[in-house]
């Protein structure tokens, strides 16, 4: 094998080595901070509701406070609470692409609008 980079030769075993180095780098790189929550939803402010920016705040203040018990249920109803407020984001989202597309598909059919 050859690093396309380093245009010398290597074994499997120490390309394996470096490709886990880089993993490890990019993993460690893309942490939490950046927005991204276990589930795979953005927690950042600025794509949500008021109402539901402070039950996300009011959910990491109670991980940071409860740092142990937090893996024991302690927090649950404050992320059960998010949890709803997003998905009630979701639904609303949602409907206001539907009737989106439903008005684009309208406007397609009924063709360009005559210039007089």
């Amino acid at each position: 094998m050859v690093l396309p980079s380093a245009g010398r030769k290597v074994s499997r075993l120490t390309f394996a080595m470096i490709e886990a180095e880089e993993y490890q780098v990019r993993k460690e790189d893309s942490s939490m901070s950046d927005g991204m929550g276990w589930g795979g939803c953005n927690l950042s402010a600025h794509l949500h509701t008021d109402e539901c920016n402070e039950l996300i705040t009011l959910l990491k203040q109670c991980h940071k406070e409860h740092n142990f018990l937090r893996f024991f249920g302690t927090c649950n109803d404050a992320d059960r609470l998010m949890q709803e407020c997003l998905k009630k984001e979701y639904v609303a989202k949602r409907e206001r692409s539907k009737a989106h597309a439903a008005e684009m598909r309208k406007r397609l059919k009924e063709g360009p609008k005559v210039q007089s």
